[in-house]
């Protein structure tokens, strides 16, 4: 399956005003999913080189991770600007994909073969390239608020993440994390409801107003 990182709005309980979640945590609400290969294209950002969405690009990627439902996880971004951008209010990123690789394999075991790997395409704006084995290099980043004062980082390079479950692991989606107050809604009609309701945002009215 392929789909875009849309952030997902909603007017939960008696909210004044709505909660962003991420894509990822959708797939709790499709219990069963087990997919071969989920491949994610970063809804963060405009095609071609933004500087806008650095961190929202990152904590989809970290949710994604995090969730079930998908063996193979291809995440797909226009620039590299989720990790060298100066923007991390909060200092949080850490080296990747280093760090998605060892919370992958605290999740699936140390010697399961759960991996991460990180790729950049050897030109600038050209789509697809990071895809390609032959035109993109393995890529390892520190967080933009590491890097030298007068460091230029090269935005303008397309980046593909590939994760990868560990031998035996169960990455079926059983539904158990879903944030409860996506839950508390479903409780009260069906997705198909909630998408007429006004509780549901549709990214394409503004997809950027929580930026």
């Amino acid at each position: 399956m392929r789909l875009e990182s849309d952030p997902f709005p909603l007017y939960c309980d008696d909210d004044r005003g709505y909660t962003i979640f991420s894509m990822a945590h959708t797939l709790p609400m499709f219990p069963g999913l087990q997919l071969d290969v989920l491949t994610v294209a970063d809804g963060y950002h405009f095609s071609g080189l933004v500087p806008r969405g650095a961190c929202g690009t990152y904590y989809d990627i970290q949710t994604a991770l995090e969730g079930d439902g998908w063996k193979e996880l291809h995440y797909i971004i226009p620039t590299t600007e989720f990790m060298t951008s100066y923007q991390d209010e909060f200092r949080s990123r850490v080296a990747q994909p280093a760090g998605w690789g060892k919370k992958l394999r605290e999740k699936d075991g140390e010697t399961s073969g759960a991996e991460v790997r990180m790729y950049v395409a050897d030109q600038k704006s050209s789509a697809g390239l990071a895809g390609g084995p032959f035109t993109r290099s393995s890529w390892e980043a520190i967080p933009g608020h590491l890097l030298p004062p007068l460091a230029s980082p090269d935005w303008d390079r397309e980046v593909i993440i590939i994760a990868k479950r560990g031998a035996g692991a169960k990455y079926v989606q059983d539904g158990s994390i879903m944030r409860d107050k996506i839950r508390r809604l479903l409780d009260k009609m069906s997705w198909a409801e909630l998408k007429k309701s006004d509780k549901y945002i549709p990214s394409r009215n503004d997809p950027w107003r929580q930026l």
